[in-house]
Formats: structure tokens, C-alpha cells, sequence
């Protein structure tokens, strides 16, 4: 498995969440996750 993840802050406040997970086991699987996080 390989994973890999980017934090890109849009404001003081705002930040996006960039995730990827890559197994190549039996079959291939790619998984993305995108968020946003508030920061207070």
C-alpha cells in the first residue's frame, strides 16, 4: 500500500484536505479522499 496526502491552505481560516491510497494486492485499488477543514 502506498499512501500520500497534500494540506493546501486556501485562507487563515480554510485549509483542503488531498488523500490517496494505492494497493496492488490481488487487484488494483485506488481511493481519493478530499475534505476541508476549518481551523478555530
Amino acid at each position: 500500500m502506498i499512501k500520500a496526502g497534500v494540506l493546501i491552505p486556501l485562507s487563515s481560516s480554510f485549509t483542503i484536505n488531498l488523500a490517496a491510497n494505492l494497493t496492488c494486492l490481488n487487484n488494483t485499488n485506488l481511493d481519493i479522499l478530499v475534505g476541508i477543514g476549518y481551523k478555530f
